[in-house]
């Protein structure tokens, strides 16, 4: 079973991926041209909509037989729950953040938006696989 039903919605997800991942290199780019130490807000309302994301991301993978959209799913599981981590590091948990979790979320969201498109290719071109 797919995730999705028609084309056009595969289409959607891969266009919300590739905007979620020009956001990210924003980010990156930003980032690496500040000057000083960042200062992070943590909020407890990212914690758990981070939360949501992994919960609802477990739940399509079990929904899909397809491999390729059970690795998308994973890459974007592993991203959510990256930032939910990074979050809750900020409220007093520091051990919980990565060194650059910035870089590792953006490869993370990188690779799921490679993967999305070529699934999404696999589907405009009539591929089950």
């Amino acid at each position: 079973m797919n995730i999705f039903q028609t084309p056009r919605a595969y289409v959607g997800a891969f266009t919300a991926y590739v905007a979620s991942l020009l956001i990210m290199i924003r980010a990156f780019i930003r980032r690496s041209h500040a000057s000083g130490v960042s200062v992070r807000h943590p909020s407890a309302i990212n914690v758990l909509l981070a939360l949501f994301c992994v919960i609802f991301f477990i739940s399509l993978f079990r929904r899909t037989d397809n491999l390729v959209e059970k690795i998308a799913i994973t890459f974007s599981s592993l991203f959510f729950l990256l930032w939910g981590l990074e979050t809750l590091s900020g409220f007093a948990f520091p051990w919980l953040s990565l060194n650059d979790s910035l870089a590792a979320s953006l490869v993370l969201c990188g690779l799921a938006t490679l993967i999305v498109g070529v699934r999404t290719i696999q589907v405009a071109l009539g591929r089950k696989a």
